[in-house]
């Protein structure tokens, strides 16, 4: 008889079941994560502010029975049975905890903040500037650039507007990121974004269809000139190398202490290929409560869910790889 207890406290059933003594305890799902040890993420340096990630992330750290672990903003909790290394790992809105490699427990992340208004121009690519016909239009407020020009075209590698149905989730419109590009940008209202702030950056994206595509890699970068990324420089997506359904991405960070009055925001890309962005939000975050406590010499990574690599399920948890 495989009776799990572990199983049946999560599901908040362990007197009615444990008295009825049920066999069919169901088993817990983890996600699909990739195994990994070394994290190379960021030291968590300044514990009393921080907040993690509204997407994916990976925190770790060493812990001591007697120290409750605690992240103020999501209001996730965990007890260590036993001294050593504790993992969070957020992985779509649920948190996974992994205590000296054995998967221990999950819950959900419940973020509490107030959200400021979008300071992106014309983020959904719904205002024109420039009528290339045929269904293909210049974006107001935005500017392309691969190097040496910029992109913006109604040509077969041309960057430009569309009404496509399948690669769109806001108003009509949205931005083909065309062969030719590398960068897409703007110059941000003056003084809009306000110094060691917390952000939310957030779009939608496809891989487009067509052979070869998928697989590309944003950076996203604020700077004080285009293209640079002298002030952050953030791990955006990768496109889909398989399919054209919609993704969506999701970062927090906190601005630079000091910032120049003009702010450059840039997608940058370095492959070839053909993809799709949509609705495009930058707002800034007011936590209603922010802090890391119970762990020491903590390591952060944002926009990656990695489960260790020394990994053990107890019972009948699993992990999905389908």
């Amino acid at each position: 008889m495989n009776f799990s207890t572990k199983n049946l406290r999560r599901e908040g059933l362990y007197g009615v079941c444990a008295l009825m003594m049920t066999l069919n305890v169901e088993a817990e799902r983890l996600p699909e994560m990739p195994l990994k040890t070394s994290l190379n993420g960021v030291e968590v340096s300044d514990m009393g502010r921080f907040i993690p990630g509204l997407g994916d992330y990976t925190l770790e750290g060493k812990a001591k029975v007697g120290r409750t672990i605690r992240i103020a903003f999501s209001g996730v909790e965990f007890e260590p049975t036993e001294d050593g290394d504790v993992r969070l790992v957020q992985k779509d809105g649920t948190v996974y905890v992994f205590q000296n490699g054995r998967f221990e427990s999950l819950s959900s992340s419940h973020p509490m903040y107030e959200e400021g208004k979008n300071v992106v121009k014309n983020p959904s690519f719904e205002i024109v500037a420039e009528d290339y016909g045929n269904g293909r239009w210049r974006p107001a407020d935005w500017e392309t650039w691969n190097g040496g020009m910029p992109t913006w075209g109604g040509d077969v590698g041309k960057t430009n507007v569309r009404e496509n149905a399948a690669y769109r989730s806001d108003g009509v419109k949205s931005i083909i990121m065309h062969s030719e590009s590398r960068y897409l940008m703007q110059e941000l209202a003056e003084a809009v974004v306000e110094p060691g702030a917390y952000y939310c950056l957030s779009y939608d994206y496809w891989t487009s269809e067509g052979v070869g595509n998928g697989g590309s890699t944003y950076r996203l970068m604020f700077g004080t000139e285009r293209n640079t990324g002298n002030i952050l420089d953030l791990k955006g997506h990768t496109t889909e190398l398989n399919g054209t359904a919609r993704c969506h991405f999701v970062t927090s960070f906190r601005m630079p202490d000091e910032l120049p009055q003009n702010l450059w925001f840039s997608f940058f890309r370095g492959e070839s290929k053909v993809d799709w962005i949509d609705n495009v939000k930058l707002v800034k975050i007011m936590p209603d409560a922010q802090g890391l406590s119970g762990l020491d010499n903590a390591t952060y990574v944002e926009g990656q869910a990695y489960a260790p690599e020394n990994l053990a399920l107890e019972g009948d948890d699993y992990m999905d790889m389908t």
